[in-house]
C-alpha cells in the first residue's frame, strides 16, 4: 500500500468525482469497492494499492497511470503527457477496424493540414475530458 500525501489524492478524487457528477457512493459501487475503502483513502488513514487505483480507472474509464500519478505511486513529471496517455488508453479499448479507422482519419486531417500549408502549431493547454 502506499500512501497518500497532503491529501492530494482526496482532492484529486474529489475532483473527478465532481466532473462526473457521482457521489463517493456511486465511484465505490461502479470500481467495486467498499464505500468505507474509499473514505478511508480519501481521509488519508489507508494507503491506496495498487488494484484500488486500476478499479478507480476503470471507474473513470481513464488511463490506470492517471490514478497511479494522482496517488503518488507514479512520479508527477513535467514530462508526462497525460492527453498521450489518455489517446494510448481509448485506442486500446477500440476492436481492430475502430483502430484502424482512427488512424485513418488521423492521417487524413495531416494530410488535409499540409495541402492548405498550415503549419503545426505548438498544443495549448486544454481543460481535462474535452
Amino acid at each position: 500500500m502506499f500512501s497518500v500525501e497532503n491529501n492530494s489524492f482526496a482532492s484529486w478524487l474529489n475532483k473527478e468525482l465532481d466532473e462526473q457528477s457521482w457521489t463517493q457512493s456511486e465511484l465505490a459501487r461502479r470500481a467495486g469497492l467498499s464505500r468505507g475503502t474509499l473514505s478511508n483513502i480519501t481521509s488519508g488513514s489507508k494507503g491506496i494499492g495498487e488494484e484500488t487505483c486500476r478499479a478507480i480507472a476503470r471507474a473513470f474509464n481513464i488511463p490506470p497511470e492517471t490514478v497511479f500519478r494522482a496517488a503518488g505511486i507514479l512520479p508527477n513529471h513535467p514530462g508526462t503527457d497525460e492527453d498521450f496517455e489518455e489517446l494510448k488508453h481509448l485506442f486500446s479499448q477500440m476492436t481492430d477496424e475502430e483502430q484502424l479507422e482512427f488512424l485513418a482519419i488521423g492521417r487524413v486531417k495531416i494530410e488535409l493540414r499540409n495541402k492548405r500549408g498550415e503549419k503545426r502549431e505548438t498544443p495549448q493547454a486544454r481543460p481535462a475530458n474535452i
